[in-house]
């Protein structure tokens, strides 16, 4: 439209703005066109509140499976256990923490009064928790390397034990001629 249109038909309307006025639609108009209308549906209306309740009842839900989900995902990679890691390491520490409880019995009980040994023993053991726990936050592709200081370490533990049983059984009960005058007097 150009701009001496527009200026002429707004004139108009301001010279005939009481016309508009007093007019008002005629019934028959109003009942055509609402002919020409759907029908209306009568729609329940949900108050806001309700649907409010409804989501935010969802969202704690949410909420709380995703805190537990992420407590118990923790909890289980923090603390996984030796078996999880590698069952063939859970076995050995089976097998070498018997053999070496066994000999540290023993061991007590051939020497008494033999300490330094179990003071030795436990340096090691503390090594050996070391090592567990650096298993458990290592990388996997570290995993091997960890495992075979590990058992290095029982096999230290024993062999160290097995030595120092050695000494006491062979000085407490020699076995041959040899060994008995390996310890006689000269």
């Amino acid at each position: 439209m150009s701009h001496q249109v527009k200026d002429s038909f707004e004139t108009w309307v301001a010279e005939h703005r009481e016309t508009f006025d007093v007019f008002e639609p005629s019934d028959d108009l109003l009942h055509r066109i609402e002919a020409t209308l759907p029908p209306l549906v009568a729609t329940k209306v949900v108050p806001f509140w309700t649907t409010f309740r409804l989501v935010a009842a969802a969202v704690a839900l949410l909420c709380i499976g995703t805190f537990a989900g992420v407590q118990w995902s923790k909890s289980s990679l923090s603390n996984p256990s030796l078996s999880s890691i590698s069952p063939e390491l859970a076995k050995a520490e089976t097998y070498y923490a018997q053999r070496v409880s066994a000999s540290l019995t023993y061991l007590s009980e051939v020497a008494p009064n033999q300490t330094d040994v179990p003071t030795d023993i436990k340096a090691l053991e503390t090594d050996y928790e070391a090592l567990r726990e650096a298993l458990k936050t290592a990388p996997r592709n570290t995993h091997a390397t960890i495992i075979k200081r590990m058992i290095a370490n029982y096999q230290l533990r024993l062999g160290m034990l097995e030595r120092v049983l050695q000494y006491h059984q062979d000085t407490t009960y020699p076995s041959s001629p040899q060994k008995e005058r390996e310890h006689e007097p000269i």
